[in-house]
């Protein structure tokens, strides 16, 4: 999967620079969506977060990564592209994991268009509660 994002870069002109292979990189091997303040923690090699948030918005306009607001104060970012899923937010430790629904959302959204007049384009669902480790720890 990286190396068709990397020529997606490469064929839509741009240059594939150590930033941007290092953060695509680093977001294909995420298990789930990533604040910039993360990925500069984890990119040790990269400590200059204007460089960072540049990236991220130029991997935002050639429809990479997609912007994910799971808290009101932090932006997470994801791959895009993915199957269509929500995420489970733990509010003791701050985890988040990706959770695909059934069908039933599909359905909702065919009612709200029958009933309310309303063409869906997306939709945005987090659910915030305690993760089994939290719930645990007591």
């Amino acid at each position: 999967m990286q190396e068709e994002l990397f020529q997606r870069v490469q064929q839509a002109g741009f240059r594939l620079t150590r930033a941007r292979k290092e953060i695509v990189a680093t977001f294909t091997e995420a298990t789930r969506p990533l604040s910039a303040i993360e990925l500069r923690l984890m990119l040790s090699s990269m400590p200059n977060k204007s460089t960072i948030y540049r990236e991220l918005l130029f991997l935002m306009q050639q429809g990479i990564v997609v912007e994910v607001q799971l808290r009101p104060d932090i932006t997470h970012y994801e791959l895009a592209g993915q199957v269509h899923h929500h995420h489970l937010v733990c509010n003791r430790c701050d985890g988040v994991e990706d959770v695909v629904l059934g069908d039933d959302l599909h359905q909702l959204e065919a009612q709200i268009a029958i009933g309310k007049r309303f063409k869906v384009e997306r939709h945005s669902l987090e659910f915030y509660g305690l993760c089994g480790k939290c719930q645990t720890a007591g």
